[in-house]
């Protein structure tokens, strides 16, 4: 791996973070896991799923929403 595909690598990450969190921020009270998958570039929901639970974000007990609120404070730090 070079340093450069390193680099955008990281880069890739941290706009996918500023881009879901902007997300959850103007998509209050909840927001849809599905709708997220192709506004992320994401290839399947389990992808997606995973991304947000590293990230910490709250989701609801069937794990296919997103409860915006108890998130806010999770995205607002990153």
């Amino acid at each position: 791996m070079t340093i450069s595909f390193l680099f955008h690598w990281m880069l890739l990450v941290s706009f996918i973070h500023l881009a879901s969190s902007i997300h959850v921020y103007r998509y209050r009270p909840t927001l849809p896991v599905d709708f997220l998958v192709p506004e992320l570039g994401f290839s399947d929901c389990d992808e997606c799923l995973a991304f947000l639970e590293e990230m910490n974000v709250t989701l609801t007990s069937e794990k296919s929403i997103i409860d915006c609120k108890t998130s806010m404070a999770i995205t607002s730090s990153l």
